[in-house]
């Protein structure tokens, strides 16, 4: 795993806590690793890989989705009126 999939995995794990700090901090990174290359292939990694725990990949793969979701949408806007439900 590469260093940004094993820090996902780390801060998904912390965003399951019950700990508010450790929610916000996990949030927040993540909110920032959106923006880095070889985000969404690390979600998927993670959401595909079975050493991780099922908590993790089911939010692993939430977060795929809404990434792949909104960057669909406003990359192109036309296109996503063509495909909207």
């Amino acid at each position: 795993m590469s260093e940004l999939t094993q820090q996902l995995v780390l801060n998904l794990q912390a965003s399951l806590s019950p700990d508010s700090a450790a929610i916000q901090a996990s949030t927040e990174f993540i909110k920032q690793a959106k923006k880095v290359d070889g985000y969404a292939r690390s979600m998927l990694e993670i959401s595909a890989e079975q050493s991780v725990d099922i908590n993790v990949r089911l939010a692993a793969a939430v977060q795929l989705g809404v990434h792949v979701e909104f960057n669909w949408k406003f990359q192109d806007p036309e296109q996503a009126q063509r495909i909207a439900f």
